[in-house]
């Protein structure tokens, strides 16, 4: 199981208390007690909280634009007492990664790697993580070999690199398919022999089911009709 880390709770007593004195002072909404752990009201606060900060450092600042202003958050990592706040070069936020296994003998979940958004690191937080379940026991890549785009690997016309074995395995696969389906369909509805032999295919083999086709060459013969009286549309 992975999920994103959770605010500590514990650190952050004092904020579960004035968010909800300050929703009920301004806004006449109650949180009950199980609302008052809602992490899109903490994230919430944590994003005032960091646009206050940088408020306080650009406030001298008279000729500061909102693009110069939005870049005093991007690639920055805030500090707050219920976690990190990192925010990648797009004005997005970068948030870290768990992954949990089943801890058979305590019986819980318990975080065995923990991926940090900001170094784009996996590390190992438990001895259940010393091994990636996977064939070679490695946690897969953070991005594929040749990038999203194609951007990382020197090949002509941004084409990707493909394995030829699997390749032509893949065109043996649908060659056997095809002529499988073909010798099945040749074996329960007709007779062959050896001057018509299975894998012969005739014209009254092709049977055609889609009947939105059929309407669409009837209507396409039918308009060109109408257009084009001395042409033959056949």
């Amino acid at each position: 199981m992975y999920n994103n880390v959770d605010p500590d709770w514990k650190k952050i007593p004092n904020w579960l208390e004035e968010i909800p004195a300050a929703a009920r002072a301004h806004f006449s909404t109650n949180f009950s007690e199980d609302q008052k752990y809602n992490e899109l009201v903490i994230s919430a606060y944590e994003m005032m909280l960091a646009t206050g900060q940088v408020l306080r450092e650009t406030m001298g600042n008279v000729e500061l634009s909102g693009r110069s202003f939005a870049a005093h958050f991007w690639n920055r990592t805030f500090e707050f007492p219920s976690r990190k706040f990192t925010m990648g070069p797009y004005g997005m936020r970068v948030v870290d990664v768990l992954f949990s296994r089943p801890n058979l003998s305590a019986r819980y979940l318990e975080e065995v790697w923990r991926y940090d958004a900001a170094t784009r690191l996996l590390n190992a937080s438990a001895v259940l993580g010393a091994v990636w379940p996977s064939s070679t026991g490695r946690a897969p890549p953070d991005r594929p070999a040749c990038g999203y785009n194609g951007e990382l690997c020197d090949t002509p016309s941004g084409v990707l690199p493909v394995d030829s074995r699997s390749m032509v395995g893949i065109a043996i696969a649908i060659g056997f398919f095809v002529l499988w389906t073909v010798y099945l369909v040749r074996n329960r509805y007709g007779k062959y022999d050896a001057d018509n032999p299975w894998w012969s295919i005739n014209a009254e083999d092709l049977v055609f089911f889609n009947m939105m086709f059929k309407l669409q060459v009837a209507s396409s013969l039918q308009m060109c009709l109408l257009l084009n009286e001395n042409v033959n549309c056949a």
